[in-house]
């Protein structure tokens, strides 16, 4: 009985020592600290940025790690001043659990024996948030965590999300008003046909304007605010007078405006409306002023 029970001690201690052999030994290094990217507020795609950390196991046995990341501003938004730029993690919220008050995970992954792979955090920033142009930035606190729910090394535990949103123009110019429309058109420029023209007739186009901010409206007459007969320039020139956003302009000079459309996919819809003045004593044809619209960001 004595030489039985001091050989199960002996198979209980080979197999303990066995276990202690097979054992992970993980570090982990941010590859990408610093993520920078350009965002374009009127694109129909969404931007993607990766934040990657690469994982190391230097022992003898397979590893499960979690990656979380805690923003520093508190949520999914980017911040710049107090204006937000919405995010998301796509492939955050796996199994594990282990999340802190303020953290965003886990982000999982199994490293076999002697093997160094990569965890990325996937963030989207979706496609047609019209905010104004700035730096819009988060941290994220990073922290690695184990099997055994203890902390991990990890070198480079801060990783920034700096997004840059420019000042974006886009603008045409309509026969209607493009308000009920979800983005800036591809039309040609509409023109102003007055047919069998009179004296006081109004006809009109619309400047359809998108913007994250407010814009520079120029704009200028070939004729110097009159119709000119296209056969004859030499002829009595028809004038007119024009309104802009309800505005009168002076198309005798060059006329500078600021607008700040509203900064949904809608945009502004600007009313350009030119009348007639006396046309009793013109001679008969076609008369024409060419007038130029051009935006600039104020």
């Amino acid at each position: 009985m004595i030489k039985i029970c001091s050989l199960l001690a002996a198979l209980v201690a080979i197999t303990a020592a066995t276990q202690a052999e097979a054992a992970c030994a993980v570090t982990g290094r941010t590859i990408s600290p610093v993520v920078s990217l350009t965002y374009n507020p009127f694109a129909p795609s969404s931007e993607i940025a990766d934040i990657n950390v690469e994982i190391t196991n230097t022992g003898n046995a397979a590893c499960t790690v979690r990656l979380f990341a805690r923003p520093s501003t508190g949520g999914s938004s980017l911040i710049s001043g107090s204006d937000r730029l919405l995010y998301r993690f796509d492939n955050g919220g796996g199994a594990g659990g282990g999340g802190e008050a303020g953290e965003i995970g886990p982000f999982s992954l199994t490293v076999g024996a002697g093997q160094q792979r990569m965890i990325g955090i996937h963030v989207v920033i979706p496609a047609q948030q019209i905010v104004p142009r700035g730096l819009y930035k988060t941290d994220l606190a990073l922290r690695l965590v184990g099997h055994a729910e203890g902390p991990l090394t990890l070198t480079g535990g801060i990783a920034s999300l700096n997004v840059a949103v420019p000042a974006r123009i886009e603008m045409n110019i309509s026969g209607a008003a493009a308000g009920g429309n979800t983005g800036p058109l591809s039309m040609a420029p509409a023109s102003i046909n007055f047919g069998e023209a009179h004296g006081g007739q109004t006809e009109r186009v619309f400047v359809n304007i998108w913007s994250n901010g407010s814009v520079n409206v120029a704009m200028s007459s070939e004729n110097g605010g009159v119709l000119r007969h296209m056969e004859n320039a030499a002829l009595p020139p028809i004038s007119y007078s024009a309104r802009f956003d309800g505005q009168q302009v002076d198309m005798r000079a060059p006329v500078l405006l600021t607008r700040s459309p509203p900064a949904t996919l809608s945009g502004g819809a600007y009313e350009l409306a030119l009348t007639l003045g006396d046309i009793k004593h013109n001679y008969a044809g076609q008369y024409k002023d060419v007038i130029t619209v051009s935006i600039s960001e104020n």
